[in-house]
């Protein structure tokens, strides 16, 4: 189960020295009855959010964020809320749990491929100011009970497990699109494009593709292309409805959102999508979830960014790979926790290597 140079055990629960971490689910399920169902869940250091999306009812059953407690971290799992997300034995086996007054969802949920290192290193630059750690298990089964209207349903299907920490920072991010995508041969593709605070453009941006036998392919020789759009009623933003992603002599597909009322709040949509198209040659349908960040902060924030990201580099240069910004800023000049950072992450780098040695850096 686990990949060579990556220990679950290890990397799946809470680092302390990263400044953002994340513990990310999507699943799509069918009741006992075909009714089909998309369920999002993420857990962060102080809050959580929920989506439960009806897709025969093209409506959000449930869609809200979570707030006002710290997140708890046992050691094998993390909990909110009286939510959690929590190993069940063996790596790659989780036991997942959301509760309401009127919506709930429990499910057990098991990895059938290695997990993914995104960029084929687990490292991606996370904008403008920062990098992050990030793979992904790409597979996993699903299967446990749904309540909803008042009706328990049993639930199976499949799910996707997104692990991200590290220490950016937030301001060298303008926003992203990123798109899982669960392919009719047994293939999974990651893509994303997170964009410039300055200028709007993609300044970072990967896919990385995992093949049915696990294989792996990585790039940043695609494109997403936003085809279609819809205005939210709500908060009034554009966000994409219909796209292309295409990897020249790889990927060419069409991914189209299940509905569109999938908004959480203003800038943030998370929703699950179905796509068509080839891959490397074959025919393949499938089904995904995309999120959409807009933050459109402003001309005094982008001046800000402006203003922040030379000094960033700087520091950056002077104290490795330790990222520091503006947030919390005390906390982030104390030396000697710098350098220990530093020492842990070159340490993490060394085994985290798929050849073992040094991966370059971003």
């Amino acid at each position: 189960m686990v990949r060579k140079g990556l220990s679950l055990a290890e990397d799946e629960w809470v680092h302390r020295d990263a400044l953002h971490e994340w513990w990310y689910v999507n699943s799509h399920l069918t009741d006992q009855v075909g009714r089909r169902f998309g369920a999002v869940i993420s857990f962060f250091p102080d809050y959580m959010l929920f989506g439960l999306a009806d897709k025969q009812g093209r409506r959000m059953a449930r869609a809200e964020v979570l707030r006002g407690r710290r997140l708890a971290s046992v050691r094998t799992g993390v909990k909110l809320n009286g939510n959690y997300f929590l190993g069940a034995g063996s790596p790659g086996s989780y036991s997942l749990r959301y509760t309401s007054a009127d919506v709930a969802l429990d499910l057990s949920l098991e990895a059938t491929k290695d997990p993914m290192l995104v960029n084929g290193m687990g490292k991606i630059r996370e904008g403008l100011l920062g990098d992050s750690w990030y793979y992904a298990l790409t597979s996993v089964s699903a299967s446990g009970r749904l309540l909803l209207d008042g009706e328990e349903r049993k639930v199976s299907g499949v799910a996707w497990v997104d692990r991200q920490w590290g220490r950016w920072e937030d301001m060298g991010i303008g926003g992203w699109e990123w798109f899982s995508l669960q392919f009719s041969n047994g293939c999974e593709v990651l893509a994303t494009q997170i964009y410039s605070p300055v200028t709007r453009r993609p300044c970072s941006k990967v896919m990385t593709l995992k093949r049915k036998d696990s294989s792996g392919f990585h790039s940043e020789n695609f494109s997403i292309r936003r085809v279609e759009s819809w205005t939210s009623g709500s908060s009034g933003l554009a966000y994409g409805k219909r796209w292309t992603l295409v990897s020249p002599g790889v990927l060419d597909v069409a991914i189209t959102v299940d509905f569109e009322e999938q908004e959480f709040h203003r800038g943030f949509w998370e929703g699950c999508c179905s796509f068509e198209g080839t891959l490397e040659g074959e025919r393949v349908t499938g089904v995904g979830y995309s999120e959409q960040v807009d933050r459109s902060p402003g001309p005094l924030a982008e001046k800000l960014s402006l203003i922040a990201a030379p000094g960033h580099y700087v520091l950056q240069n002077l104290f490795g790979r330790a990222n520091l910004g503006l947030w919390d800023l005390s906390e982030r000049l104390r030396l000697w926790r710098i350098l220990t950072v530093r020492r842990r992450w070159d340490a993490w780098e060394k085994a985290h290597s798929v050849t073992g040695s040094r991966p370059p850096s971003p």
